[in-house]
């Protein structure tokens, strides 16, 4: 698996996702504070997993990211099950629209 290696605060945390999961690590402000989260989810398990759930940060912290493969990850902090559906890839999207437009006779 691939994944994120994140040093924050001198503790080192392994997300990780298979081949074609979804892995978010996201930075926001909302007025005048700022938040950090790490998080993924798996379609086939239909999992949500979170390392990092909304944790305030502030002006000076620092992250270490590094790209990692790994066969374990640290353990989440939040695990839930969730009802999601994997999207389709561009390429599967324009398969799709080719063989509708075969199928039409347009083309």
């Amino acid at each position: 698996m691939k994944g994120l290696k994140i040093n924050y605060k001198g503790k080192n945390t392994i997300t990780a996702v298979k081949d074609g999961d979804l892995l978010v690590v996201d930075m926001h402000d909302v007025r005048g504070e700022s938040f950090f989260y790490a998080g993924s989810v798996d379609y086939d398990e239909q999992l949500g997993r979170v390392w990092y759930p909304i944790v305030p940060i502030e002006l000076g912290d620092t992250f270490e990211f590094e790209v990692v493969e790994t066969d374990q990850m640290t353990e989440p902090v939040e695990t839930k099950k969730k009802d999601v559906e994997r999207p389709i890839s561009r390429l599967e999207q324009f398969y799709q629209l080719e063989s509708l437009i075969k199928e039409r006779g347009v083309l």
